[in-house]
């Protein structure tokens, strides 16, 4: 189809390609956090920079990592058809693009915190994640194509006139701080637990902390910023 043939073009390889000498713009500066240090793999526009932080957590995202948790998964999956067939003997409506993004957050709560956030469970956006990620996204995309001498004010504006993003940067902050508490509770469990065979991602982020933390440069900084960029 088109898609294929236009993947298929040599001139992809060439803009995106890991050796390419073309590197993102300046859209990307929007989404990088007010922090001192690495800005995340999204936003980061240093070809060098990406490359080897990526090097550091490759393997933790890799395909034979991610089915180390496909019980879990199945998990989720069951309970979104279980969900479908009550839906289908009520004769019932279903937004099926929601409860696919419910689907897809409790799979990210499943993969990188070893539990579901609950959406699912409880038919509903937990704590708002979903309406600030999405209210973020809409403000984000748009501030990206601005002038970098409009972005400050663009948000400024979007902030005080949007009751909708002031929400959203509530939410947001409630994320943030439910990462950092989660990652803090991960430290203390007890050593009987890091034994239990459990292959969850923040686990693996936290080893790495441990291990190589400071070879890497891999600090509790890093582990919050996958975290979030996780969502």
């Amino acid at each position: 189809n088109g898609i294929q043939q236009q993947l298929a073009n040599p001139i992809v390889k060439i803009i995106y390609g890991s050796r390419s000498a073309f590197t993102k713009t300046d859209l990307y500066d929007v989404w990088a956090p007010t922090n001192e240090g690495y800005t995340g793999h999204f936003p980061t526009r240093d070809e060098k920079t990406h490359t080897e932080r990526r090097r550091n957590v490759n393997n933790i995202y890799s395909m034979s990592c991610v089915l180390e948790s496909e019980t879990s998964i199945d998990a989720c999956t069951n309970l979104l058809c279980k969900n479908m067939r009550i839906f289908a003997e009520k004769g019932s409506l279903v937004d099926l693009g929601l409860w696919i993004n419910m689907y897809a957050y409790d799979v990210i709560g499943e993969l990188f915190y070893r539990k579901m956030f609950g959406f699912m469970h409880e038919n509903k956006d937990i704590k708002g994640y979903m309406h600030a990620i999405d209210s973020m996204v809409s403000m984000f995309a748009i501030g990206g194509t601005l002038p970098s001498y409009l972005v400050r004010a663009y948000f400024f504006y979007t902030t005080m006139t949007s009751p909708l993003v002031r929400r959203a940067l509530g939410d947001l902050g409630l994320i943030k701080t439910g990462t950092k508490m989660a990652i803090e509770e991960r430290k203390k469990e007890p050593a009987s637990q890091k034994s239990d065979n459990k292959h969850d991602i923040l686990r693996k982020l936290l080893e790495l902390n441990a291990d190589r933390g400071e070879e890497l440069n891999f600090t509790d900084q890093d582990i919050h910023l996958e975290a979030i960029t996780a969502l």
